[in-house]
């Protein structure tokens, strides 16, 4: 069995993604706790709220794709929101067993809310890294979703 090279492991493009992901989530997850949101559901709720604003519904399969999640994860991710009246989950017209969830006002409302908290965040992020490099950081990041 050959050994590892672990000083490739330092430039390893994964494992940096990774733990940037997992202290970016943090870090917003800390700060949209007094909401009781986590990252995660700020994104479904901002998925949900841009295509309600523009006439449209999603099943719980096209969502997961738009936020590159498993749907059974998403699944799971979407029953507290439900519970607590931030969004609805009910049957597509065109197949029953299809689930199509929706924002509700009050997912509205908190979400508007959670975005004054993510615009603190989302600053302070840039401050630290400098508004060109986040840009740049962005479009690379695209780059590699489309790869």
């Amino acid at each position: 069995m050959p050994d590892p090279n672990y000083r490739s492991l330092n430039d390893c493009l994964m494992l940096h993604l990774r733990k940037a992901t997992r202290r970016v989530t943090a870090r917003f997850d800390r700060a949209l706790l007094p909401l009781g949101l986590t990252a995660t559901q700020f994104a479904i709720l901002a998925h949900l709220g841009w295509a309600h604003d523009r006439g449209k519904s999603w099943s719980v399969q096209r969502l997961a794709a738009a936020l590159a999640m498993d749907p059974s994860s998403l699944t799971r991710a979407l029953q507290p929101l439900q519970r607590r009246g931030l969004l609805s989950l009910d049957s597509a017209p065109q197949d029953r067993r299809a689930k199509q969830p929706a924002i509700t006002p009050d997912g509205r409302a908190l979400f508007i809310e959670a975005c004054a908290i993510r615009e603190q965040v989302h600053s302070a992020l840039l401050a630290q890294m400098g508004a060109a490099e986040a840009a740049a950081l962005v479009g690379l990041l695209k780059q590699t979703m489309e790869a």
